[in-house]
């Protein structure tokens, strides 16, 4: 049988305060909004990726904070880090030279990831690797990003979480590539 889970895809809203959450000055906003839904998507640890070459991955502290904060049926959906997703750094003007990430699609850091999130374990509903926009400049065939996903799927098939995938081209088409 399966179940309807409710969710959104944050919990800390200041706005939501007298709606969901109580007036009061200290709230643990997760707490709350898991007293009114039983999922959520992470995407604050999507954001890891720093100019020249520098990695965020999640902290100890905050992780162990989400487990306590939740009860053991609550599930997390959450976003893989963008330094594991992105071909390229940002850049600010398409004046700038593409300056490739060096992190991309790396299974070790993949792994560094899942070992930063173990405490969630039996709370992670899935985990989300959302990719950017990708062009010839970046990719340059579909064939090219079919590979490199074989290769670090083959990597990380063992890891024990459930993957979703989004994808998102411009120019390029593509077909379904991986059946979990």
């Amino acid at each position: 049988m399966s179940s309807i889970r409710f969710g959104t895809c944050s919990w800390k809203y200041e706005f939501w305060k007298g709606i969901i959450y109580p007036e009061s000055e200290e709230i643990n906003y997760l707490k709350e909004y898991s007293n009114h839904y039983n999922t959520v998507e992470i995407d604050q640890w999507f954001w890891s990726l720093y100019a020249p070459s520098k990695v965020v991955l999640p902290r100890c502290e905050t992780v162990t904070e989400y487990k306590n904060s939740v009860p053991k049926d609550f599930l997390f959906t959450i976003k893989v880090p963008n330094s594991i997703t992105l071909t390229h750094f940002y850049h600010k003007n398409k004046s700038e030279e593409l300056i490739r990430n060096p992190y991309f699609l790396s299974s070790d850091l993949y792994s560094k990831f899942l070992d930063s999130i173990e405490p969630l374990k039996e709370n992670v509903g899935c985990l989300i690797l959302q990719f950017e926009y990708l062009n010839k400049e970046k990719m340059s065939s579909q064939k090219m990003f079919e590979d490199l996903m074989y290769d670090f799927i083959s990597k990380i098939s063992n890891s024990g979480f459930p993957i979703g995938i989004e994808i998102r081209f411009r120019i390029i088409l593509i077909k379904t590539i991986l059946n979990f």
